[in-house]
């Protein structure tokens, strides 16, 4: 095999205020290289930090937080070669200074088969001047793997005396600015790296962060740890701090290890997650929920939104993005950003809604044998006309019909269209009696 090479390091620095930062690309990207960004940002005020879609198709590797003092975010692209000397940015709710890089990386896994990246990362920023990057796990095993050392320190922006222990290409953003952003990288014939830390010349408030990426040519696969550790793991699954209970089983069927949680993705963006293809608990591999303060301070530190991240099996390509074929990209279902992840243990009660019975109140009698729930039927005194069987202008009377889904509590989604000005349509629900029962009426497309 052979080590994934650094081409280049791309340095922005964000010297002025400003509510909109860019970061710089490589101004030379050909097509497969892997981008990795690195950017910070800091202010003295919590504010909130907001990709813009220039990050569209960027795989979001790690963010700290949306709303804080100093956050650091952390991005990876598989090249198309059309990125060359482009930027990247966010928007904030206050103006901040800040800096970032871009590593560009030639042969590495291409993304067609598996995962091609990993990372881990601190829990909650540190305080001091030897920021300690964690040790990392590569999901698909030892190789000549490449492993990038991050940390970012704010605040008055101590500067970068010393990198990790035999990590080279050590390269940093200005100490000039409040925010530095520092990386080094180092090749390991190895599944894990633990870099050591970096030295800075004043203590400060820090993030840090290792990742790790694979070679073009290697051949080993994906499994799943044998094992669930506690804390954060790359390996292994953390929520509410329960990791101890909580794994999964391998689906290639190699390994198997208790497994209590589904995961569930909406890809057709509507809402609910009750379509069969949205459970993708089968391919995961591993995962972790985080969630922490943005300052390590009872008192001061605010709490910030979790963030979930999963290891997917993609032999097929299943779950690549610019996979046309992939039925995930056929309508109505999508792989864009922004789709509602859900992650539950296996024993809570699925909060999507059953569907009992449906139905177009068109004819009487029982329902075709596609619809559900018991049969339509008219009031005693009361008769139904369809859309094909109007009521003439001279008659008058009320037409009712009733529904019985055989459930004592259920939801409604109901949909009435009005003839003309002078008909009205009334909902009755919560029925009791003749005296107790909740109504909603229409007339004149007015409630």
């Amino acid at each position: 095999m052979t080590f994934p090479v650094l081409e280049d390091v791309t340095t922005t620095n964000i010297t002025s205020y400003t509510a909109t930062p860019t970061v710089n690309l490589p101004a030379t990207v050909d097509a497969d290289d892997h981008l990795i960004l690195v950017a910070a940002f800091n202010r003295s005020t919590p504010h909130y930090v907001v990709p813009t879609s220039s990050l569209d198709g960027w795989e979001l590797l790690y963010r700290t937080n949306l709303h804080g003092y100093h956050s650091l975010h952390i991005y990876h692209r598989v090249a198309s070669g059309s990125e060359d000397g482009g930027t990247v940015g966010w928007t904030t709710t206050d103006w901040v200074k800040g800096g970032g890089l871009v590593l560009r990386i030639s042969g590495a896994w291409d993304g067609g088969k598996g995962v091609g990246v990993a990372i881990a990362h601190d829990p909650a920023r540190s305080y001091g001047t030897g920021p300690n990057p964690p040790e990392v796990r590569a999901p698909w095993g030892s190789a000549d793997n490449l492993f990038v050392a991050v940390q970012t320190s704010g605040n008055t922006g101590a500067a970068v005396s010393a990198y990790p222990t035999d990590y080279t290409d050590g390269t940093a953003t200005s100490a000039a600015v409040d925010t530095v952003v520092a990386a080094a990288v180092r090749e390991v014939a190895a599944a894990t790296a633990n870099p050591g830390a970096f030295t800075l010349d004043d203590a400060e408030n820090t993030w840090t962060a290792t990742i790790v990426v694979r070679p073009a040519d290697s051949t080993a696969d994906l499994h799943p740890p044998t094992s669930i550790e506690s804390g954060l793991e790359q390996s292994g699954v953390t929520i509410a701090g329960t990791a101890s209970s909580l794994a999964f089983s391998d689906p290639l069927g190699s390994v198997q290890v208790a497994s209590d949680i589904k995961v569930l993705w909406d890809f057709d963006n509507d809402g609910d997650f009750s379509e069969d293809e949205e459970d993708v608990t089968a391919d995961v591999l591993s995962a972790e929920v985080v969630t922490g303060r943005d300052y390590p301070s009872q008192l001061t530190g605010k709490a910030t939104p979790g963030t979930f991240r999963a290891v997917l099996r993609n032999d097929d390509d299943h779950y690549w993005p610019t996979n046309t074929e992939s039925p995930l990209n056929q309508a109505p279902f999508s792989l864009a950003n922004g789709r509602k992840l859900r992650v539950r243990t296996t024993t809570a009660t699925d909060p999507e809604p059953t569907l009992i019975m449906s139905d177009r109140m068109g004819t009487l009698g029982p329902m075709a044998a596609t619809e559900q729930g018991e049969p339509w039927a008219p009031l005693v005194g009361g008769s139904w006309s369809t859309s094909n069987d109007a009521a003439t202008p001279d008659e008058e009377g009320v037409s009712i019909t009733v529904a019985d889904s055989g459930a004592v509590d259920h939801y409604s989604q109901i949909r009435v269209r009005h003839c003309d000005d002078a008909n009205g349509v009334g909902i009755v629900y919560r029925w009791q009696t003749e005296d107790d029962y909740g109504l909603v009426w229409l007339q004149n497309n007015e409630l």
